[in-house]
């Protein structure tokens, strides 16, 4: 007998790109359909037009990220009553942080198709192409490396004109722009249980400032950038690489940290920036496709590597116990694979047991899309020109701005180490960093040219109720903002980027803020910042620098409120 689950198994028709959303929008028919698979038009009942209680609607895919905090789909944990409460699936500051999400984003992809198949049966022209079309719909992406502000269609189009089913131009409402929930009030935390729409970037009335919001993400171009490239080409090891927990030896961000800071540049004070109902915004599964993109990118380029196995650290999740070993075989719950087991990070191996190869699960990516995929040298040569070509795009990275030049063959890169307990305010929050003076408005930090990068906290707003939060309370985030780009422009002359050099101007001119999603000044007792210094040396087979020695300059912060300590450690 059937248990009525929802089994993800992806998208049908065999293996199709998932497009960035630049080129996406692009394609009429995929992006009408994509547009009639989110919205409710004529009879067909659309995902966010389901009644709001089922767990196939969009309201219940997005609760499976936090609030309300319910079970979905009967995965329900086997803990005996009153002894665990019940406090959501999340995986964030773990290592399943990049294969939890991947059947997350499967589960939209797989709904928003069918929703696809059935609006291009609707059409009475030129039928069977838009029958192909759907067959061949997959989520687009948004590549925040090459383009941290996406275009009006995501962000600032309040309709849309698509294609209607006789083949004339219709103008419909933009529902990639919010999602309205249908039952007030919200089973959520205030204030969002009193918003009847998503929202990005609201003011205290619940009024959004688009400007805000495209200033916001335009600012963190080069810093995203930066990030991405020294992800991709700095990280060989899979904690280091996962998420964003403390770890030795780590010199940049990880792909949780980039993660968390596009959330909360997209949220401001609205969904996005709190876990527990950043799920409900549409854009979110535009930003999660990209963050699996990239979990194929940095998997071709480290081929060997995988989830390592860790202890499940300070209790668990509600299907997770508290003593569980999280390695590859870890249940990647609430996502069944069948009628009663979960998909599992393994499960998303191909057959060389590779992330990077996703045809099984009906999807790949530009980046693959012309190589045979089984072959993992063609496939590690086409991850690295798809990095070749985002380092083009950015000129004073921290990797090439060295590179025309003969006469240096090794320099250092600078980067401010930060680390503070997630949960310290039990709510999202931003460490400030500047070279040179602090503007003394707070209202001024943000717009200052002496601002050399923001790190977000992306923590839950409600974390007393998610039980991976609370048990967590402790849990240090780390995070880096990468100097050198910004060295470059008060020190013009500066090659190599000594110690001699740096180090004293540094100690005088690096200060450091934290504010609140509100742009409010806050007191983070726990933050530490540390200055880290990495050797780079030019690379004969490739157009990146090697790696050399890593040292901690305690003595750059040391003193100061929010600097290091004797009890700093690597």
């Amino acid at each position: 007998m059937s248990s009525g689950r929802i089994v993800i198994s992806g998208a049908t028709g065999g293996v199709s790109q998932r497009l960035e959303i630049n080129d996406f929008v692009q394609n009429a028919k995929f992006f009408t359909l994509y547009i009639r698979a989110l919205q409710l038009t004529l009879r067909l009942e659309s995902l966010q037009s389901v009644d709001e209680v089922k767990d196939a609607s969009f309201f219940g895919i997005g609760g499976i990220h936090g609030e309300p905090y319910i079970a979905w789909n009967g995965a329900t944990g086997s803990f005996a009553p009153g002894k665990w409460p019940f406090g959501g699936y999340c995986t964030h500051g773990s290592a399943l942080f990049p294969t939890w999400h991947r059947p997350y984003v499967l589960l939209i992809e797989q709904l928003l198709q069918q929703s696809a198949i059935n609006a291009a049966a609707k059409f009475t022209v030129d039928t069977q192409s838009w029958k192909d079309a759907a067959v061949q719909f997959r989520v687009p992406y948004w590549d925040w490396a090459k383009n941290t502000v996406p275009p009006a269609e995501v962000i600032n189009s309040p309709t849309l004109t698509i294609t209607n089913f006789d083949g004339s131009s219709v103008e419909v409402d933009n529902p990639i722009m919010h999602y309205r929930f249908k039952n007030m009030p919200l089973p959520f935390d205030p204030p969002f249980d009193q918003l009847p729409t998503t929202l990005r970037h609201p003011d205290g009335s619940g009024n959004e400032n688009i400007d805000e919001l495209k200033s916001a993400l335009s600012s963190i171009q080069t810093q995203t950038s930066d990030d991405t490239m020294a992800l991709l080409n700095m990280v060989n090891d899979w904690p280091t690489f996962s998420n964003h927990r403390d770890s030795a030896g780590s010199q940049t961000n990880s792909l949780e940290s980039i993660h968390d800071n596009i959330h909360v540049q997209v949220g401001g004070q609205g969904h996005m920036s709190s876990p527990n109902v950043a799920a409900f915004d549409p854009i979110f599964y535009l930003h999660h496709a990209n963050v699996d993109r990239l979990l194929s990118l940095w998997s071709a380029l480290n081929l060997d590597v995988v989830v390592n196995k860790s202890p499940n650290d300070q209790m668990g999740t509600f299907t997770l116990s508290p003593d569980t070993t999280l390695d590859v075989s870890t249940d990647l719950s609430p996502f069944w694979d069948s009628e009663s087991t979960f998909w599992q990070s393994s499960k998303l191996f191909n057959d060389n047991k590779h992330f990077y190869n996703t045809d099984k699960l009906g999807y790949t990516y530009p980046d693959f899309a012309t190589i045979n995929r089984n072959q993992p040298t063609e496939v590690k040569n086409a991850a690295q020109n798809s990095v070749n070509v985002l380092l083009q795009q950015t000129p004073a990275s921290i990797f090439n701005v060295n590179s025309d030049r003969d006469d240096v063959d090794q320099w250092y890169n600078w980067t401010a180490r930060i680390r503070v307990k997630k949960f310290e305010l039990g709510r999202s929050f931003s460490v400030l960093i500047f070279l040179g003076d602090v503007p003394k408005e707070s209202k001024d930090w943000l717009g200052s040219n002496n601002l050399v990068g923001v790190h977000h906290v992306f923590a839950n707003s409600s974390a007393g109720e998610c039980e991976n939060c609370n048990t967590n309370i402790n849990l240090i985030h780390e995070g880096f903002i990468h100097l050198n780009r910004h060295l470059l422009r008060v020190k013009p002359n500066q090659t190599a980027f000594d110690p001699e050099t740096i180090k004293p101007y540094l100690k005088e001119q690096l200060h450091w803020r934290t504010i609140d999603t509100n742009g409010q000044p806050v007191q983070v007792n726990s933050l530490e910042v540390t200055v880290i210094s990495v050797t780079l040396s030019k690379a004969s087979d490739s157009n990146f620098p090697a790696t050399g020695d890593r040292q901690l300059h305690q003595g750059v912060t040391s003193g100061r409120p929010g600097g290091t300590t004797q009890h700093t450690r690597d």
